[in-house]
């Protein structure tokens, strides 16, 4: 269930000009700027994270209704305006698991599980590190 009624599409600029577009259904960007902080420290992949958040402003794009295929729509279309944003994935044109064939959704599946394999390591010390600092979090309340 959305948080809000309304989704937010916002520009997050930082000092150095580097810009990203994002949605979300946040009450509030500032929470949502809090959200990106946060998740930069423990490196959820995000793009946002090549940006300078320390010293990063918010600017309210657009509100539109908070589903999941406005949101992309919406999103897509800013991104599309700031052709110099950091964002990594343009969600323009992006497939719905519904839409692949049954063929595709094996071969995903197979491509998926053989780069998992691969990078098992490297999945198992990103966790180790995402662990060892939500606990040094929660050892500092």
């Amino acid at each position: 269930m959305p948080k809000n009624e309304k989704a937010k599409i916002y520009l997050l600029e930082d000092i150095n000009d580097n810009k990203y577009v994002g949605s979300t259904g946040e009450l509030t960007l500032e929470k949502r700027l809090s959200t990106h902080r946060r998740d930069k420290k423990i490196s959820k992949g995000c793009s946002s994270e090549s940006l300078n958040l320390s010293y990063a402003s918010m600017i309210l794009l657009e509100t539109c209704d908070n589903n999941l295929e406005t949101r992309r729509a919406r999103e897509s279309y800013w991104i599309s305006q700031y052709p110099d944003a950091v964002n990594k994935h343009k969600l323009k044109g992006r497939k719905k698991w519904a839409e692949f064939t049954p063929e595709q959704k094996d071969r995903k599946r197979l491509t998926n599980k053989r780069w998992r394999e691969r990078n098992r390591d490297k999945i198992n010390q990103r966790k180790r590190e995402q662990y060892a600092l939500k606990s040094k979090e929660l050892k500092s309340k």
